[in-house]
């Protein structure tokens, strides 16, 4: 999620710098953002980001202008949205297809339960947003609860806030006053979206998230909409910082947003800026993965094959992130390192339509002739993955061993890689019309 933010600063700049140039507008977006297409991991990161460059260019449409120019905004939007299909182009028609087979399992009631569940285990998260703490997890979870929930936190937090409400409602007007309000609104609209369904009328949001086609994706509002209020609201700061540099409260201003930053980077600092989460189930996990060597031998074995086929992964799991044993005391959850290291296209339930059905049948005697048809050469057996999200299928790791006898394998410790090249039916890529030439 956090990837976003790294992109917003550099790509608002560009809109800023070539406002009045729509050629060099177009190109420098585009360039930048395929620069950073992977802050666009999911459909929601990349609906953030496109809303807020069409937000963007309102602000600097109006800073720029000093009033609303609807045709004009909507004319240098067109410019950056095309520019950024254009450029990340390759990718997003991939994208396409993955988020079509996503929305096959992700049906509105199972996204309606989700929202539910984040919103409230974000606690207060209209509260907690004036302290930009809406995200952080409590005291005893991982070293950013520690920290942002020490004592001193909860007033040093609040120095934004405070800079903003003085800035606005206690100083002079400026020239920037008016573009100042734009952006408190936008800041405020974020913030409601951010709460979701939690009070104050969290049944607004319900009732878009229900109604409004495809809106039903931020489903993880205090996350999402959250990236987009913490921007704004920075943007909201910029302006009034700037707007105080004649005053002589701009130097103690200044001193208290360093004091305020200095206090922000200490998990950066500590070398926690990606902290082990203590899941009170399992122990301690990690985002950080230590390689094993029977690993890298059967990463090997499989990527010494020529055919252009793909790897099965078993058992099936209901979520891209994975959880298994990594280093001595903890465990690691996120994407797969083992197979998404390989030079082999993988069947997993979250990338495929297809690996679904064949978990689903894992037990039927028509399961050999799937696999083949699916143009699996590999059938890959991680017997150290634990049920994180839960299975998919009825077979688990043991009932897998015991009943693939029929294949040739290779153990790996913990790694069986299953053979199933006597079956195996290659993928045959043809143009959609033939043109026999017979002599």
């Amino acid at each position: 999620n956090v990837t976003v933010n790294i992109a917003l600063p550099f790509l608002s700049w560009i809109i800023k710098k070539y406002y009045f140039d729509d050629l060099k507008l177009f190109l420098f977006y585009g360039v930048v953002s395929a620069m950073f297409s992977f802050a666009n991991t999911n459909p929601p990161l990349i609906v953030i980001l496109n809303m807020t460059s069409l937000l963007m260019v309102y602000v600097v449409s109006f800073s720029c202008r000093g009033k609303l120019l609807p045709l004009e905004i909507l004319r240098k939007f067109f410019i950056t949205f095309s520019s950024f299909v254009l450029f990340n182009l390759g990718w997003l028609i991939c994208f396409f297809y993955t988020t079509i087979d996503a929305l096959k399992y992700y049906n509105v009631s199972a996204a309606k339960a989700w929202l539910m569940e984040t919103v409230a285990a974000a606690g207060a998260p209209l509260g907690k947003s004036f302290s930009m703490s809406h995200i952080t997890y409590p005291s005893d979870i991982n070293f950013l609860g520690y920290w942002f929930n020490l004592i001193p936190s909860w007033i040093i937090m609040l120095i934004p806030i405070c800079l903003v409400v003085i800035g606005i409602f206690f100083t002079r007007k400026t020239e920037l006053s008016r573009p100042i309000l734009h952006v408190l609104v936008i800041t405020l609209g974020a913030l409601f979206l951010l709460k979701g369904v939690a009070p104050p009328f969290g049944g607004v949001y319900a009732f878009i998230f229900e109604h409004v086609p495809f809106f039903n994706i931020f489903k993880t509002p205090v996350q999402k909409f959250g990236l987009l209020y913490v921007y704004f609201f920075s943007v909201l700061l910029l302006y009034v910082l700037h707007s105080l540099r004649e005053m002589k409260v701009y130097r103690k201003a200044l001193l208290f947003f360093v004091a305020y930053l200095l206090f922000c980077s200490g998990p950066f600092i500590s070398g926690n800026i990606i902290p082990d989460i203590n899941v009170k189930t399992l122990g301690w996990v990690s985002r950080k993965y230590q390689d094993k060597p029977e690993y890298q031998v059967a990463r090997q074995s499989i990527n010494k094959s020529k055919l252009v086929s793909r790897v099965l992964s078993l058992p099936g799991m209901g979520n891209y992130q994975v959880l298994f044993p990594s280093g001595p005391s903890s465990l690691y959850s996120g994407t797969d390192p083992f197979l998404m290291n390989t030079n082999k296209a993988l069947m997993v339930d979250h990338l495929s339509a297809g690996a679904r059905v064949l978990y689903k049948n894992i037990r039927g005697e028509g399961f050999d002739k799937l696999v083949s048809m699916f143009n699996i050469e590999q059938l890959v057996l991680n017997g150290d993955q634990m049920d994180w999200y839960g299975l998919v299928g009825p077979a688990d790791a043991k009932e897998i061993r015991k009943n693939f006898g029929k294949y040739a394998k290779k153990d790996f410790g913990e790694i069986t890689v299953y053979n199933n090249t006597p079956r195996f039916l290659p993928l045959m890529y043809t143009t959609e019309s033939m043109l026999i030439v017979v002599k």
